[in-house]
């Protein structure tokens, strides 16, 4: 007979599926494609750990930014890893019009526009921004479908973006990164609000934000 979940009695397995079909992971390297040209070894190390993890994760994407010196020209570029060559495979390849993190004439700050170039590759209503230092708890977890459903409200009050409060999980490697760890608390979650009542001033920061695509 087919294997079935003890708790939901639903086939074993489903709810993967089911999450692999509703929702996207895609990380931003910007820096991949550089890393993975350096001549040093601990930036090529570094690339191949990120391939590593995309062997790891068959649904998981990066996006990076790649860049041509000679016509000055920027693209970002989605991979995943094929299983059949062994190694990465480009999946998208999408021209920029100018460097995204930095750039001149660029609107925006690096950390949020890092997320911004890697868009075009996600789908669905809405994109959470999340930072690898980031931990969440199953407090917030429960939050997300609610999180979810305020994005279509039926009385036609369109939201934009959702905040939502950082847990940094490095606050205990060293008194710096305790430090850093608190000024987030004030700065994206404290700050973030008030930026939004009564200052209406309210952008997307970088993270942990859930915002309408």
């Amino acid at each position: 007979g087919i294997e079935r979940d003890a708790f939901s009695r639903r086939p074993s397995g489903w709810g993967g599926e089911a999450t692999r079909a509703k929702y996207s992971y895609v990380i931003t390297a910007q820096i991949y494609g550089a890393m993975a040209k350096s001549s040093k070894p601990d930036d090529r190390q570094k690339a191949k750990d990120i391939d590593r993890l995309l062997m790891m994760n068959p649904n998981l994407r990066v996006a990076y930014i790649d860049h041509d010196k000679p016509s000055g020209r920027y693209w970002s570029v989605l991979i995943r890893w094929d299983a059949t060559a062994a190694a990465t495979t480009e999946v998208y390849r999408v021209e920029l019009p100018g460097d995204p993190v930095g750039g001149k004439g660029m609107v925006g700050e690096k950390k949020p526009n890092n997320q911004n170039h890697a868009l075009p590759f996600t789908r669905g209503c809405a994109v959470q921004a999340v930072d690898m230092n980031m931990d969440s708890t199953f407090e917030d977890a429960i939050k997300m479908r609610c999180l979810q459903e305020s994005f279509d409200d039926p009385a036609g009050s369109k939201r934009g973006i959702a905040g939502c409060r950082e847990h940094v999980f490095t606050d205990n490697v060293s008194s710096l990164a305790n430090f850093m760890a608190v000024q987030e608390l004030a700065f994206v979650t404290a700050t973030q609000r008030v930026l939004d009542e009564p200052l209406n001033t309210r952008f997307h920061y970088g993270h942990p934000d859930l915002f309408d695509k």
